[in-house]
């Protein structure tokens, strides 16, 4: 009987260790894919015990992503992280992911460069606004304008809105200026390539860039976007 149960407890341990394995052998082949389509570092872990039956159902029940950035050309983030839930991955056509939830950082110079304006300077400010100074041109003339702003969510785009402004030279502003400046300083950037069904759910500015966080559920997402799959 002895003899037995530590053949059981081998056979178990073994077991663990196949069923890990073909854990790792997915993670590896996701984060290949995730290289491809320009991410930095990416970690892949998958999540559940037994893998193996997830894997011959091509449903994963948790899948963690980590990046230290992604670089698509449209856009840029650093410090990706990223939990998805009930990830079905059938062997051909879109993965479904039943839920994710996502976080990164889009630096400062991100913006400035899709805004396209030479002047355009962010920095945070404290409280998780931003500072925006900028030169802009109003009722024929041009304004050093530096503006304390918030930031919001709106959907998949992120609205810098300024609440307070100063422009070189000028004490006081009238009230139609004042207006028409911070119309002028509004910055508004879309976060590029978001799945459909993705949103901002939330944006700070911190010390390096725009923190952003996304969720979304019932996605329907290309299995290259995403590069999570069981291995040919």
């Amino acid at each position: 009987m002895r003899k037995l149960l530590v053949f059981l407890i081998v056979i178990g341990v073994l077991a663990v260790g196949g069923d890990r394995l073909a854990a790792r052998l997915v993670a590896n082949e996701a984060e290949r894919r995730l290289v491809a389509e320009g991410f930095t570092g990416p970690s892949v872990r998958m999540h559940g015990f037994p893998f193996l039956t997830q894997l011959a159902a091509r449903d994963f029940s948790r899948v963690t992503v980590t990046a230290d950035g992604v670089d698509a050309g449209a856009g840029e983030a650093r410090g990706i992280s990223a939990e998805l839930t009930d990830v079905r991955s059938p062997g051909s056509g879109p993965v479904q992911i039943g839920a994710i939830t996502a976080s990164g950082t889009v630096p400062y110079d991100v913006v400035t460069r899709a805004v396209g304006s030479p002047s355009l300077h962010l920095t945070p400010a404290p409280n998780g606004q931003v500072q925006v100074t900028r030169t802009v041109q109003a009722a024929g003339q041009n304004f050093d304008v530096v503006a304390r702003a918030r930031v919001l969510a709106r959907g998949t785009r992120l609205s810098i809105v300024p609440t307070a402004l100063e422009v070189a030279g000028r004490l006081s502003l009238g009230t139609a200026l004042s207006a028409l400046l911070a119309d002028r300083v509004a910055i508004v950037y879309a976060i590029p390539d978001l799945p459909a069904g993705v949103q901002i759910e939330r944006v700070t500015a911190a010390e390096s860039g725009f923190l952003v966080r996304v969720t979304g559920r019932d996605l329907s997402v290309t299995v290259s976007a995403l590069g999570i799959t069981a291995p040919q």
